[in-house]
């Protein structure tokens, strides 16, 4: 999120507040194993080629049972078949 190159410090601060929100989850070896698994199946059942973040933040998502709120919907809607929980606020 802060990789972005054009972030202004009004950003960079909206996004820590946002952070502080939640709880911060790290990538263990089980969302390691889950993301090769999703990477796999992206692969082998739709022939897409999922980055390795986005594979992280599927994989953390599921593997805490909870919502993938993401405006990138387009690059995770294929695992809900797999038992990703899904939603883009800018979709009515």
């Amino acid at each position: 999120m802060f990789s972005f190159h054009q972030l202004s410090d009004e950003q960079k601060k909206i996004i820590r507040d946002l952070l502080n929100l939640g709880e911060l989850v790290d990538v263990d070896s089980a969302v390691a194993m889950q993301a090769a698994e999703f990477r796999s199946i992206s692969r082998e059942k739709y022939e897409r080629k999922m980055k390795l973040p986005d594979a992280i933040v599927a994989a953390t998502a599921f593997l805490n049972s909870v919502l993938l709120i993401t405006r990138n919907v387009k690059d995770f809607y294929h695992l809900e078949e797999h038992g990703l929980s899904l939603w883009s606020p800018f979709e009515a």
